[in-house]
């Protein structure tokens, strides 16, 4: 998963180049299952929250760790990071955590 908590200098700009042209380009990764965007959206909560602040998550699925690290080392992931250069500015944090699902996927 990767994390995106910030603003960017056109956020519009950069959620709509990450859908249109970034996401193309993870699809590619070799033995990738899904690429899920995860964009924020209001909510009402009778609780005090930390909303986080996180322009957009992206999560890309793999069947398994051997799966993700072929991915990584991959010619498609060196394409998909020297776009990312090409994005409008990114003022925050970008975090890359990689985590394993227990449970549904419903």
């Amino acid at each position: 998963m990767v994390f995106y908590q910030g603003e960017a200098a056109d956020n519009a700009a950069f959620v709509e180049r990450y859908k249109t042209v970034h996401v193309p380009l993870l699809e590619k990764f070799p033995r990738i299952l899904d690429v899920r965007v995860h964009e924020p959206i209001g909510m009402t909560d009778a609780h005090p929250v930390d909303r986080g602040g996180f322009l957009l998550v992206c999560e890309m699925v793999f069947a398994n760790a051997g799966d993700l690290e072929r991915a990584l080392a991959s010619p498609e992931r060196a394409a998909a990071r020297v776009d990312f250069k090409k994005f409008p500015e990114f003022h925050g944090h970008i975090w890359h955590q990689a985590m394993q699902t227990r449970g549904s996927m419903t």
